[in-house]
């Protein structure tokens, strides 16, 4: 999460400040103002596959009297998310009631036998919800209480639901991930996701390392202007060839998934 959304700074302070991926940088009324991008949104792909899977005595399918505890956990996990930076608390809980609520709502869109929960001593840890769309399931989250990440309980879960879908005939799973969530991204990649074409993504990382190869030029640090430079060139490609696609392949170029 972000140490501030606004903060009083000169200008030089202002275009030496250090970019970060996925958020709009602005300056007026003498402070910066950072925010977090809407199409700073990658969607990634997984395919299915067997899994080999530990036994989880608290591991069982999510059921319609688990919604009040699923909307307490995902208030406790998202309440500092990029997604939701400066939501005021009563909008981000309707947003975090009718996130859940849905999905029991369109239950003809779930995925009873692949959303799955994990609880430790009668507490709810974890859960990964499963919703159709139009390209196959998708991760509509996967979320994990924070004193329990990094112990590998949110891979452990994801190699259930791999397993379910894969029994259930399904080829790939879906997800989604903000730019400005490195963890979150870096989960999915080591768990074997892999980041589909997207010209908002691309444009994105390219901007980003124009703006850092400029300020490492300013400061002069020559090496690292040189390897940002090179990163924002082929992003730049990248973003060009999407472009010339945009009139034939509409989905394929912007990574939509719905």
């Amino acid at each position: 999460m972000v140490e501030f959304l606004h903060k009083k700074m000169t200008w030089e302070e202002f275009e030496n400040f250090p970019r970060r991926i996925g958020w709009k940088h602005e300056y007026y009324g003498g402070s910066i103002h950072l925010s977090p991008s809407k199409t700073a949104i990658a969607s990634l792909r997984l395919t299915t596959s067997p899994q080999s899977m530990p036994i989880s005595p608290g591991l069982r399918p999510v059921s319609r009297e688990d919604e009040p505890a699923l909307v307490a956990l995902f208030e406790h996990c998202f309440r500092n998310a990029v997604e939701y930076a400066s939501w005021p608390a009563r909008a981000f809980h309707e947003e975090s009631r009718e996130n859940i609520h849905l999905f029991f709502e369109e239950s003809d869109r779930s995925y009873p036998g692949a959303s799955l929960l994990l609880e430790d001593e009668g507490q709810l840890i974890a859960a990964g919800l499963i919703r159709q769309i139009s390209r196959g399931p998708i991760l509509q989250p996967i979320f994990v209480a924070p004193n329990r990440q990094r112990q590998g309980t949110g891979s452990g879960l994801l190699r259930t639901v791999v397993h379910r879908l894969h029994e259930l005939g399904e080829t790939a799973l879906f997800s989604r991930c903000h730019l400005g969530n490195p963890s979150s991204m870096a989960w999915h990649l080591k768990n074997g996701f892999q980041e589909l074409p997207n010209l908002f993504v691309a444009q994105h990382r390219a901007y980003f390392y124009s703006a850092e190869a400029e300020r490492f030029a300013r400061s002069s640090d020559p090496a690292q202007s040189d390897e940002a430079s090179r990163l924002a060139d082929a992003w730049w490609k990248e973003a060009e060839r999407l472009q010339s696609m945009v009139g034939e392949a509409r989905d394929e170029v912007f990574g939509i998934l719905d």
